[in-house]
């Protein structure tokens, strides 16, 4: 039996390999325009546009798009396409505990082919944990390590000395992180499962990513050890285009590299959305890079970072990362920040309600 399921996830893997040409762009904009109508809360239409999507990359849609497809199928009553989708989901070895402890998938635990479903999500996440389970490890161990590094910097009053020693260390994890990409091809979701938190639900990052960032932050004025490796991951639809930006975002938006507005772009006060003076000189920029790599321009992004203020509780998974301040320590320094920025939009009393 074990040998069954190493032998089916191995096939799954090489088919995914020899999928259809990934349209980025086109592929990218299709998610977009579906987001942008559950934003408004026309799921027929989001549907219709998710099938569009995935006939563009039909072997292996990002888990996320799978999720909130699924959704969208319930909200419209259509639960044999939900039932499809979950199937779908479930290949992307989420797991039992991801659909129950979701209440939205409720409803169709009450249909007979609920149970082989679950069954099906069993066996793929425990195939996934078993190829892994060596290699998961061995990247835990580079993660602790990195932490490691981190705290004895600050431990030691983040000298420059401290800081060029955690640096090397950075450096070593890289090499250790970049030779398992070269041996094993970058670690997606399809190959070692969708990454998801402790309590089973959906988590933006893989579990390698803080060893990215650091290693962006070591070398923010150029390429890096895995700049290559991210944009060959990105144009073969092994990450999507909000992921790469985040962890080049996150890496630094100084130097010659592209800054994608990913993160930091907006900011939240008191349920008023700014621009500080930097990034409102660079929208134009920002909006031309973020179309170079397929996500939504800086306008759509806003409606989106609008909906997560609003509804931070939706069962809809919307990436968005938004810099919210809590307080400032005087009324002199709220008023200078106040006067710096741009209001963008103000959410009035409609900030942190649940849909």
């Amino acid at each position: 039996m074990k040998k069954l399921l190493l032998t089916a996830l191995a096939l799954l893997q090489v088919s995914l390999m020899y999928a259809g040409v990934y349209d980025l762009k086109k592929y990218g904009s299709l998610i977009n325009q579906a987001e942008l109508n559950i934003i408004e809360g026309k799921y027929v239409q989001a549907l219709s546009i998710y099938d569009s999507a995935f006939s563009y990359y039909t072997s292996s849609p990002f888990t996320q798009d799978l999720y909130n497809a699924s959704l969208c199928a319930l909200k419209t009553k259509r639960s044999d396409k939900a039932i499809s989708l979950c199937r779908q989901l479930a290949s992307k070895g989420v797991g039992i505990p991801f659909f129950r402890f979701n209440k939205a998938f409720l409803p169709l635990s009450k249909r007979k082919d609920w149970n082989s479903t679950m069954n099906y999500a069993r066996t793929i996440k425990d195939s996934f944990e078993r190829v892994n389970v060596s290699l998961l490890r061995i990247i835990d161990s580079l993660v602790a390590k990195d932490q490691r590094g981190n705290a004895e910097w600050k431990k030691a009053g983040m000298t420059s000395n401290a800081k060029l020693k955690m640096y090397a260390t950075n450096d070593s994890i890289a090499k250790t992180l970049s030779k398992i990409f070269e041996q094993k091809g970058f670690l997606s979701e399809d190959i070692i499962g969708a990454p998801l938190t402790k309590e089973g639900h959906l988590n933006s990052m893989l579990p390698f990513d803080v060893i990215l960032v650091h290693n962006f932050q070591s070398g923010q004025w150029g390429d890096t050890l895995f700049s290559s490796i991210l944009e060959k991951a990105l144009n073969a639809g092994q990450i999507s285009p909000s992921y790469y930006a985040s962890i080049v975002d996150m890496g630094s938006n100084t130097g010659i590299r592209p800054y994608f507005g990913e993160t930091r772009f907006y900011m939240q006060y008191k349920c008023k959305i700014y621009l500080d003076p930097y990034t409102k000189s660079i929208a134009l920029t920002v909006d031309s890079n973020r179309r170079s790599i397929g996500l939504c321009s800086i306008d759509d992004l806003l409606k989106k970072v609008i909906f997560r203020s609003q509804y931070p509780k939706s069962d809809f998974k919307i990436n968005v990362h938004l810099s919210i301040i809590g307080s400032y320590a005087d009324k002199l320094s709220e008023e200078a920040m106040m006067n710096e920025r741009t209001l963008i939009y103000d959410l009035g009393n409609n900030c942190g309600n649940k849909m």
